[in-house]
């Protein structure tokens, strides 16, 4: 059972991060400030660090849940319960869509400036977010995985560059919606989509094929 001092600072932490997503989305991540954080929190900067040891950080905590990169045994249990393998893996990629609509264009470009930048905090957010890509990439590999160990994939099939396709795929979609003006969210929506079902096409084992050889 969590204890009184538990169950506040579980709460502080959430206030925080209800605050900080509202201020990145209204100022941006390169004017966002930690002092900005605090006073939308209502609380002191101070009791900011005790949880986050920069803004950085707290970013990327945010995307982290966005992502829903966190473990979820009923997810992928749903994921796998869906006899199309494509439209499986374009849900898994579903809140990197939701959170690249979110943040919008604008933010995308302050924080690819951001972490690509040559200072300290730069690169820390640079590995940040290459490690959430990761993350993301390896959600997907465990679900081909377990589509290949249920025999939906043939022998040759590889499930690791199977996903980095797929990243590649949506990365290339992305920054074409981050960097080219015209190009808008539907496409960038519709673009990853075609070419995930491309992808997949005649590589995955009908049912009715194992139980009829």
């Amino acid at each position: 059972m969590v204890g009184l001092r538990e169950r506040k600072k579980v709460e502080l932490e959430e206030k925080i991060r209800s605050a900080s997503r509202d201020v990145f989305l209204e100022n941006g991540y390169t004017q966002t400030t930690v002092e900005k954080i605090a006073e939308k929190a209502g609380i002191g900067v101070g009791s900011i660090y005790n949880y986050f040891p920069s803004k950085a950080d707290i970013f990327l905590a945010i995307m982290s849940r966005e992502l829903q990169l966190e473990d979820d045994d009923e997810q992928q249990l749903e994921h796998d319960l869906v006899n199309d393998v494509a439209e499986s893996v374009l849900s898994i990629l579903s809140p990197f869509f939701r959170t690249t609509k979110m943040l919008g264009r604008r933010i995308w470009r302050e924080l690819l400036a951001a972490a690509f930048s040559t200072s300290k905090a730069s690169s820390f957010l640079a590995k940040g977010m290459m490690k959430l890509d990761y993350r993301l990439i390896a959600r997907i590999e465990e679900y081909l995985q377990r589509q290949k160990s249920a025999g939906r994939f043939g022998g040759s099939f590889d499930p690791r560059e199977a996903a980095m396709a797929v990243y590649s795929c949506a990365m290339g979609q992305f920054m074409l919606f981050v960097y080219q003006d015209d190009a808008d969210f539907e496409s960038l929506e519709k673009g990853t989509r075609g070419q995930i079902r491309f992808l997949f096409e005649g590589k995955v084992i009908l049912k009715n094929s194992r139980e009829n050889p």
